[in-house]
């Protein structure tokens, strides 16, 4: 209620200076954070002799699509810099999506860690003591304010246990067959155009973190491009590999087909490092050719055989 109140204070100062729409952030993006973790959404909140009716927007994301939202400028990270943040209207936040199998079902390139993303939180003063909130995906508008870097920060902590991963799958590479497959950033924008990233010898998705986040410092990149990362145990011979990732793009494309994508889905950038541009120019040469049918094993085959 402190936080709301302080909101609500604040909100007809904001075109007045710098200060009044930092501090008119932090309370929105704080009250907000505590209203997710006491599913405190359409209900009316009390403290002391104060009350407010905190209301959803029927047009705002679900905040059930969500396991954690926090207020995202209250975190830093000293990794990844330049800090990509946008000062625009509401609060910047960072939604936490875990993995499960419902979620997977309804979009199968969930990594295991979850997705971390940008959300917006705009705020509708109804009355003295009622708010109507909006939660929006950042990437719907340039307006709105946005902290990317702290998503990429957690994507970054999240997915460091690979590293170990990647080179155990040189020697062993049957370990990580059952995690061979395209992985998303953030959940799947069919209006964007996938740019796939391919890791080399020993490597993970992690090697891609950093590189990602230099990136999206470019407005046309961050609004046109959605990235992808391709994860293979690099023990296994490079045939077998390309194979897997030419299936794993086919899929990608027909899921994005299968949620309405138009021209996007048949317009996929491949990058690779080291051993994934071998395995990058072994699938671009050959896409639609008939090579890759002589590499057919499906790789729980692989790793039955190799037990």
């Amino acid at each position: 209620v402190l936080f709301l109140m302080a909101a609500r204070d604040l909100h007809p100062y904001l075109e007045k200076g710098e200060w009044a729409n930092k501090a008119y952030q932090y309370a929105l993006g704080s009250a907000v954070e505590l209203a997710h973790q006491h599913n405190y959404w359409n209900k009316r909140i009390h403290y002391k002799d104060s009350s407010f009716a905190l209301l959803l927007s029927p047009t705002s994301l679900p905040p059930q699509s969500f396991d954690q939202l926090d207020y995202a400028d209250k975190y830093y990270s000293s990794a990844l810099v330049p800090k990509v943040v946008i000062d625009g209207v509401g609060s910047p936040l960072v939604a936490h999506c875990a993995w499960n199998e419902q979620r997977h079902q309804n979009d199968p390139f969930l990594p295991a860690v979850g997705f971390d993303y940008s959300i917006t939180a705009t705020a509708s003063w109804e009355t003295d003591s009622a708010v109507c909130l909006t939660l929006h995906d950042s990437r719907s508008s340039d307006q709105l304010s946005q902290n990317h870097t702290i998503p990429y920060a957690r994507s970054y902590l999240a997915t460091r246990k690979f590293i170990l991963q990647g080179v155990k799958s040189v020697y062993r590479p049957e370990s990580g067959i059952r995690q061979a497959q395209l992985y998303s950033y953030e959940p799947v924008d069919v209006s964007r155009i996938p740019i796939i990233l391919v890791h080399g010898l020993a490597a993970s998705p992690n090697l891609w973190v950093k590189p990602t986040h230099q990136i999206i410092q470019d407005p046309q990149i961050r609004n046109h491009y959605q990235f992808y990362a391709y994860y293979y145990p690099t023990g296994l011979p490079l045939s077998i590999n390309a194979a897997n990732l030419k299936k794993s793009i086919r899929e990608l494309n027909e899921h994005l087909k299968s949620k309405g994508a138009g021209a996007t889905a048949d317009q996929m950038v491949v990058i690779g490092h080291s051993m994934g541009g071998l395995l990058s120019s072994a699938i671009s040469r050959d896409y639609d050719g008939v090579k890759a049918e002589v590499y057919t094993p499906e790789a729980h085959v692989l790793l039955e055989k190799s037990l």
